[in-house]
């Protein structure tokens, strides 16, 4: 109950935050609240973060150097893809480096803290100073601990890619249902899963980076760009209205509630 209600809460919170990775604080706030000591509160959310950033950059490395049929807008989206896995890999890289990396992490923690105190949002500094870094300390153990189990991080990489691989599966669903009709009828060839698949991983990776929620408006333009060759000019508009249905606005529905 409290692993789905932090993922539902995660996956909220990352819809309507910019760069779509807000999640982290308030599933962290989240089971702290359910019993969760400060070390673990705050390295299961991160850890699941690291887990789904490897495998994100796996898939979207592997889907953005393999050939499939675009259109030149499209070329321009997958372009966007590269800077948005670079981008993702230099989060990733950053925080391996927070969580492994003491001395830095110290640093950049102490940092924080005094910029918090000459803010006068900690009042008293030596108290927080204390308080920060047994619980910095006690996380880097924890990300430490969950990192050394190699069966683990197979387990999770390959969780996360499965994760991700059913999510864009959603497009290719989308496909089907307006133009299998068209194939009924002998009127119109059926592209792959696989090609579905990739040009939303695509999209993902192309908007990654853009500073809105869920990459409003880009996802959008995106998705035109990328999927423009697989649906009827009349039925382009409501093909992307349904794939943000159900991969953006659905997530926030549920998340509300």
């Amino acid at each position: 109950s409290i692993a789905l209600e932090n993922g539902v809460i995660g996956r909220y919170w990352d819809c309507i935050t910019p760069f779509g990775s807000g999640g982290q604080p308030f599933q962290i706030y989240h089971l702290s609240k359910n019993g969760f000591s400060g070390d673990n509160a705050t390295g299961i959310p991160l850890a699941k973060y690291l887990y789904w950033q490897m495998s994100f950059c796996i898939i979207a490395i592997i889907v953005v150097l393999t050939p499939v049929k675009i259109t030149n807008i499209a070329n321009i989206v997958r372009f966007l893809a590269w800077f948005g896995i670079i981008g993702n890999i230099l989060l990733f890289s950053f925080v391996m480096l927070m969580s492994f990396n003491n001395k830095l992490g110290s640093k950049i923690l102490n940092g924080f803290l005094k910029l918090f105190h000459k803010m006068h949002i900690i009042k008293n500094y030596d108290k927080a100073y204390e308080k920060a870094h047994k619980t910095f300390d006690n996380y880097q153990l924890c990300m430490k601990k969950s990192l050394k189990n190699p069966l683990n991080t197979i387990i999770q990489i390959f969780l996360g890619m499965f994760n991700i691989i059913l999510n864009a599966t959603i497009a290719y669903f989308i496909y089907l249902a307006f133009n299998y009709a068209y194939y009924l009828e002998g009127t119109m060839e059926l592209a792959g899963w696989m090609q579905m698949v990739a040009l939303s991983v695509l999209c993902d990776a192309a908007v990654s980076l853009v500073p809105l929620p869920g990459g409003s408006g880009a996802a959008e333009l995106s998705f035109m760009g990328m999927f423009s060759l697989f649906f009827k000019s009349d039925m382009q508009f409501w093909a992307m209205l349904f794939w943000r249905l159900f991969t953006y606005y659905g997530i926030i529905f549920i998340g509300l509630i």
